[in-house]
């Protein structure tokens, strides 16, 4: 691994670390205007916020996961649908296009 490149991936992640999120602004800001009690209920907010976006994303996936036998073979038919197309396109185009040979300058 390229040490260059390792050490410049470490700075960024570090200063990522360092720089304060979206909820920890709206804490400050909360905290800052209106108080530390104001602060708690948007931080108690945001972390329900997040659970609930979690619950949903897991449910979602649990629904996918649960559908995927009927849906799979579906998919790979339209894949396989989508790359006969893309072919037929393919040959029909050799005809039509006059393309420079790359052994010729």
């Amino acid at each position: 691994m390229d040490p260059v490149l390792t050490l410049a991936f470490l700075s960024t992640s570090f200063v990522f670390l360092l720089v304060p999120g979206p909820s920890v602004a709206v804490a400050t800001a909360q905290a800052l205007r209106h108080g530390r009690r104001a602060a708690v209920i948007a931080v108690a907010g945001d972390a329900l916020g997040t659970a609930v976006h979690i619950t949903v994303a897991v449910a979602g996936l649990t629904v996918l996961v649960a559908m995927s036998e009927r849906i799979l073979p579906l998919l790979q038919i339209a894949g396989g649908v989508f790359i006969l197309a893309m072919a037929v396109q393919a040959v029909r185009k050799i005809g039509t296009e006059e393309t420079p040979s790359p052994l010729v300058s």
